[in-house]
């Protein structure tokens, strides 16, 4: 499930509106989707990547970057432990940051990923922003 939905503790930007929701049901139409996305790269573009375990998050961003790249043998995994991945060696493209929030514990976590300063730089893939949605919910 791929939506537009803003992420919770980083300041108002462009990213800020959804301008689809798309909800992706095989491995292959993932892929495809992703492909077409990253065809055209600007600062700003964000794509938050919901879905269970296993449903294709780390799918579509292997397949988007790949495309970036136009290299089919350029390795990405999921940043689970190391919370982002950067691919900053395109050339005439923005950065691509493929972030998996997961693992964060407190808004303090995230806020070290100085969101609010990348996102309008970058091209970002967010996995599972919903879980800063629940921390932030124990926090309050």
């Amino acid at each position: 499930f791929i939506t537009g939905k803003k992420v919770p503790g980083i300041d108002v930007g462009p990213w800020a509106e959804a301008d689809y929701d798309v909800i992706l049901i095989d491995e292959k139409g993932t892929e495809t989707l992703a492909r077409e996305f990253a065809k055209e790269l600007k600062p700003g573009d964000c794509y938050y990547l919901r879905g269970n375990v296993g449903s294709g998050k780390t799918v579509f961003s292997r397949a988007f970057v790949r495309e970036a790249y136009e290299d089919d043998t350029v390795s990405v995994t999921s940043p689970t432990f190391t919370l982002v991945n950067v691919y900053d060696d395109l050339e005439a493209a923005p950065p691509i940051h493929h972030y998996d929030l997961y693992r964060i514990q407190n808004l303090d976590q995230l806020s070290r990923l100085n969101l609010g300063e990348t996102l309008p730089k970058v091209v970002s893939l967010i996995e599972w922003p919903e879980a800063v949605d629940k921390r932030e919910a124990v926090e309050e």
